[in-house]
């Protein structure tokens, strides 16, 4: 998927791997419409809200409190599960739609979240392929869809 196949509205989450590795930027708007269609191929569950993880989220996921304020104010979108990515091979979990609905249900005390958990494969197709590599602070001042267009454009 490229920037120019995706709608001004659509959500992205980008991946900045511990390691330094290079960046993942997922179309999530995308992969949860693919996931709906699709939900014999994913498993709903009900996932445990661990503390260190909704702090984790806090300090390195953009969690902004104007959207916290926003989805407190609508709780029928809180009732929607997040989305794991699972890859098999390393029996490992990330997180890429739902970080603000994952840290207020741990601000709200509540032990389990509603959760799909996608094979690593699905979401795949989802990756913006022309999303720019850059360091953390720009990516997480990033406004929007045409923000990400202007700055890949200049670059």
């Amino acid at each position: 998927m490229k920037l120019d196949d995706m709608h001004l509205l659509d959500e992205c989450f980008t991946h900045i791997p511990d390691d330094g590795g290079p960046h993942v930027t997922y179309n999530v708007t995308k992969l949860v419409t693919h996931i709906e269609a699709h939900r014999d191929q994913v498993q709903l569950v009900s996932v445990p809200v661990d503390e260190e993880h909704a702090r984790y989220c806090l300090e390195n996921r953009g969690i902004e409190q104007d959207r916290i304020r926003i989805l407190l104010a609508h709780p029928d979108y809180l009732k929607q599960p997040v989305v794991f990515l699972h890859k098999a091979e390393e029996d490992s979990h990330l997180l890429v739609d739902g970080s603000h609905r994952y840290v207020i249900y741990w601000h709200l005390k509540m032990s389990i979240i509603p959760a799909y958990i996608v094979p690593w494969e699905m979401a795949q197709p989802f990756i913006i392929e022309d999303a720019p590599q850059t360091d953390e602070k720009v990516i997480m001042s990033w406004s929007g869809l045409s923000a990400l267009r202007q700055f890949r454009d200049r670059n």
